[in-house]
């Protein structure tokens, strides 16, 4: 059965997930909801994909031409865009390329075949995309990667079936393409565009095994066991009757607010809904951001916020709106929510939401038995918050309470990781993935050296090891000391560092290098006087570049390192342009 057929049996409301900047949830198309007994994961990748397709091409975020049948996507659902600034575009295709890679687990679970193409634009973006988008550059991922996906994704069978008769090839006819996930508008009544796509197998994999920092991962793929554990069974079950019931609901909301005689999911779905996103955020920032969008979406609330506290007082670290005055926060209901450690609801004049009447509800979170933030949301004050709303944000805010404190351990995990024990310099893991990001990042030439402590092993001959790792230390230290504070220094391996200079003109790097050269000569590391010459120094190789290609610029640096130890050690060579 192809995606019409499903379209034509079961008609569902297609919603797209807005960013922070942008409110809440927007209907693209209103419909009834798809019921229990028709889940199909097929249609909320589509969904997903398709979303993000939007936004893409509203940022013009591809490097080669955008195919027909995406450039229809966009124009069937871009009026749901409107109002949005560059920003909030860029947290619209990090929460779709999220809810994508959500999706991904469901249906390997679930043991469909997948195409490369499907793995690719479902999976998550890679942290070299994630920094152009934000940079306002082209991502890597083909758009014919992206319409080849759509394609694939509706002709994709069940698992273990097989082919229906009349099913559609991946290019297919008009009447049967992509797009078809969508139905028919409530405005117009118009049927949405089909899609005939042309296959093009073409274009880079994104990176589905690594998260960067502030960007989406593979959901659940840095979740701790014992978040994922309890719920996986049950959102694999349940996930696509949960998702359209969700949607089912937005979409019936006038103006933002909930249309009365509409029923709501009861707590378990508000439960299961909240926790698989929460699960799949790869960091504490993320995991605020779902929690705030969740209690503003589920309380119907035009304003909501996770203010942190900290031994430097209360701070916003997520709002969904810019509403919240940050300077305020020593006072008002907010405060006292942080002070006492209970729930406040009411209609009220909150200083920190501008000295004006609102309707607003206050929980507290909770971590170890101690307050650690408050979830806020509000609304006008002609719609107060009731006790069903109160009950809603506590399980809310309990489920991001377990989400911190598994984010936070992941977190430290991840920075032990990144880490070198002896040196306490990042490491060489750490290194492959700045490398990357500062290179496609384009504010500037990007430095990198190479640095060899010469002569080393004649010094862990005379001296030992143990004496050996002191004279590493010590040239950690020294390396740390002489670089500039945007510089980053990591440990390569044995006796050999490496330093990233992030914007860095050809005189400044070449400062930094022979700054470094000076200085370790200068110093007095103990059994210094045994090394040729009478003292431990290190040569140094220098490459700049303001390419893209991570391992081209450490093959110029670690060539100019060899230069530099055949002309007498102790010196600084630079790599040739």
């Amino acid at each position: 059965m192809t995606v019409v057929v499903v379209a034509s049996t079961v008609c569902l409301s297609v919603c797209v997930a807005a960013p922070a900047g942008a409110g809440r949830q927007r209907s693209v198309a209103a419909g009834p909801t798809a019921t229990a007994s028709t889940p199909d994961p097929k249609i909320d990748a589509i969904v997903a994909l398709q979303s993000e397709v939007l936004a893409l091409v509203e940022l013009d975020a591809f490097h080669d031409p955008v195919p027909a049948e995406l450039r229809q996507v966009h124009d069937q659902w871009k009026t749901s865009l409107n109002g949005l600034d560059r920003n909030s575009l860029v947290s619209w295709v990090l929460q779709a390329d999220s809810d994508g890679s959500a999706q991904l687990l469901i249906l390997r679970d679930r043991q469909y075949r997948l195409s490369p193409q499907i793995d690719t634009a479902l999976g998550p973006l890679s942290a070299a995309d994630v920094l152009s988008l934000q940079a306002g550059s082209k991502i890597a991922v083909s758009a014919s990667v992206y319409a080849e996906a759509l394609a694939s994704l509706d002709a994709l069978q069940e698992p273990g079936l097989p082919p229906r008769p009349g099913t559609a090839p991946a290019t297919s006819p008009a009447g049967a393409g992509a797009s078809t996930a969508a139905p028919t508008t409530a405005a117009t009544g118009s049927a949405p565009p089909t899609l005939a796509v042309t296959r093009d197998t073409t274009g880079p994999r994104r990176d589905t095994t690594a998260s960067p920092a502030g960007s989406s991962s593979t959901a659940g793929s840095d979740a701790p066991l014992w978040v994922v554990a309890g719920l996986v069974a049950a959102l694999l079950a349940a996930g696509g009757w949960l998702v359209a019931r969700r949607r089912w609901r937005v979409a019936h909301r006038s103006g933002g607010r909930r249309t009365r005689g509409v029923p709501t999911d009861d707590s378990v779905d508000h439960l299961l809904d909240v926790a698989r996103r929460l699960s799949a955020a790869a960091d504490a920032h993320e995991v605020a951001r779902v929690a705030v969008d969740e209690a503003a979406l589920l309380v119907d609330a035009s304003f909501a916020a996770y203010v942190a506290l900290d031994q430097d007082g209360p701070r916003v670290r997520h709002q969904l709106v810019e509403a919240l005055d940050a300077t305020q926060l020593d006072r008002g209901v907010i405060r006292r929510v942080l002070d006492t450690g209970h729930p406040a609801r009411g209609g009220v004049v909150e200083p920190a939401l501008g000295d004006r009447p609102v309707a607003v509800l206050a929980v507290p979170v909770l971590c170890s038995a101690q307050v650690v933030g408050a979830l806020v949301v509000a609304r006008a004050v002609a719609e107060p918050f009731g006790a069903e709303d109160q009950d809603v944000v506590c399980r809310v805010a309990s489920l991001l309470a377990g989400a911190l404190e598994a984010a936070t351990r992941h977190e430290g995990i991840t920075e032990l990781s990144l880490t070198d024990g002896l040196t306490e310099l990042a490491n060489r893991r750490r290194l492959d993935r700045d490398l990357p990001n500062a290179l496609v990042a384009g504010r500037g030439p990007v430095g990198f050296l190479m640095i060899d402590i010469d002569h080393f092993k004649t010094y862990n001959d005379t001296h030992g090891h143990v004496a050996g790792d002191e004279a590493l230390r010590s040239v950690a230290a020294i390396l740390s000391a002489n670089v500039r504070p945007d510089d980053v220094v990591y440990r390569y391996g044995g006796e050999e560092f490496s330093v990233l200079l992030s914007e860095a003109t050809p005189a400044e790097a070449a400062l930094v290098a022979e700054r470094i050269r000076a200085a370790v000569e200068a110093a007095e590391i103990p059994g210094g006087d045994t090394q040729p010459g009478g003292r431990l120094t290190v040569s140094v190789g220098l490459a700049l570049t303001d390419r893209t290609d991570p391992g081209r610029i450490k093959e110029r640096a670690d060539g100019a390192l060899y230069d530099a130890k055949h002309l007498g050690r102790n010196r600084v060579e630079i790599a040739d342009d």
